[in-house]
């Protein structure tokens, strides 16, 4: 009813499907005794009539679909969320574009993000490219594109601690000594409570408590795309 297959070092399982011969790569952890249980998952599908044929596309083909119709939506994800998702597969596309989404294994990620190391990219960044692939295959496979993702098996680079950088008090009032005249306000509110750019940058009078002379944040710009 079926045989297992070595090539190299990744085995394969092959199986009879309407007179057709398949053949299926085992995802990880690539060894005989998961091809052995693989094997017998397809033939008992086959059996009672549960099998489902695993879709073809490419990383590009199927990227361009997921930010279509998941990202672009506004339904999932914030439209800065949905900005960062954009620009991070764009980056993807180099070296996994031309790829069909089957054969995008935990090893030839591993390989993206060794390059990506090597030419200088910090850690942080990698994962920030690899955030939305990982969201992104994980509905390849619900979508019927992928029968697993590779990203659980991939190693991810670890974070290094950085002590973060502040302004010390007397630098401080050197940098408001130095801002511009209409600005200067809004620079001492950024020093003074933290808040981010796009937190500042929308403030608005009504979210102003005169009475307990405090600010609420209710809103943050947003670039556009």
């Amino acid at each position: 009813r079926g045989s297992i297959v070595k090539k190299g070092k990744r085995y394969y399982i092959v199986y009879t499907l309407a007179k057709k011969q398949k053949w299926e790569r085992v995802p990880e952890p690539n060894t005989r005794r998961n091809a052995e249980k693989l094997l017998a998952q397809r033939v008992a599908e086959i059996d009672r009539g549960e099998y489902r044929e695993v879709k073809k596309i490419t990383f590009a083909d199927f990227a361009q679909r997921w930010l279509r119709d998941y990202v672009d939506g506004e339904m999932h994800v914030k439209r800065s969320t949905g900005d960062e998702y954009h620009k991070s597969l764009g980056r993807l596309m180099p070296f996994f574009g031309s790829y069909e989404l089957k054969d995008i294994t935990p090893d030839k990620i591993q390989e993206f993000i060794s390059h990506k190391s090597k030419s200088g990219l910090s850690a942080q960044t990698i994962r920030n490219y690899l955030t939305p692939m990982t969201r992104m295959l994980t509905h390849a496979v619900q979508w019927g594109y992928l029968r697993t993702s590779p990203m659980p098996f991939v190693d991810k680079p670890k974070l290094k601690h950085k002590e973060t950088a502040f302004l010390s008090a007397e630098q401080v009032q050197r940098f408001l000594q130095k801002a511009p005249g209409p600005w200067d306000t809004f620079f001492l509110t950024g020093v003074m409570t933290g808040m981010r750019l796009g937190e500042l940058l929308a403030m608005r009078w009504e979210n102003l408590s005169e009475r307990s002379l405090q600010y609420h944040v209710r809103e943050s710009w947003k670039r556009p795309r």
